[in-house]
C-alpha cells in the first residue's frame, strides 16, 4: 500500500483539505491548501496503534488557521504545528470522501466506524466524554 492513507477530505489537488495517515510512522495529520502556506498538523509518530479501536478527533480554528488533533480524548504530542497562510483555495466543486483520495490512490486501510462534522470547534471535555462513553477501557486523564 501507499505510505500515506487518506481517511477523508476534499483532497487538495488543488483545493481542499485532507486528514491522512501514515501507515509506517504510525502518525496522523491534517492539511490543506492555502495559497501562501499549507497548514501542516500532525501527531507524533508512534500515534496510531495498529488492530486498537481508538476514537479521533480533528478541530479546525478557520481565524488562526490552525488545528488540534486527539486520540481517545487527549491532544497529541506534535510533530508538526504549522499555522496556513493566505487565503483557502477553494474546493468548490472538489468531491468530500470518506476512506478514499480524489486525487490519488492512497485510500484508508481500516475500518471507521463513525463520522461527524460539525461547523463549529468542539473542545477537549466533549472528546473525551464521548471517548469513555464509547469505549470504557479508555483511561481519564485528570483534566
Amino acid at each position: 500500500g501507499a505510505t500515506y492513507d487518506t481517511i477523508m477530505g476534499k483532497d487538495p489537488c488543488p483545493g481542499g483539505w485532507t486528514l491522512i495517515a501514515h501507515n509506517i510512522s504510525r502518525w496522523f495529520g491534517l492539511t490543506a491548501d492555502f495559497d501562501v502556506t499549507y497548514p501542516n498538523f500532525s501527531s507524533a509518530n508512534a500515534t496510531l496503534i495498529r488492530n486498537v479501536w481508538s476514537y479521533f478527533a480533528v478541530t479546525w480554528n478557520a481565524t488562526a488557521k490552525t488545528a488540534k488533533l486527539y486520540v481517545n480524548g487527549n491532544e497529541v504530542l506534535y510533530l508538526n504545528q504549522i499555522a496556513g497562510s493566505g487565503s483557502y483555495v477553494t474546493d468548490v466543486g472538489t468531491a468530500f470522501q470518506i476512506g478514499a483520495a480524489v486525487c490519488s490512490s492512497n485510500g484508508f486501510d481500516g475500518s471507521i466506524d463513525e463520522l461527524r462534522i460539525f461547523n463549529y470547534e468542539r473542545n477537549q471535555l466533549i472528546f473525551l466524554k464521548a471517548a469513555v462513553e464509547l469505549n470504557p477501557d479508555i483511561r481519564q486523564p485528570s483534566l
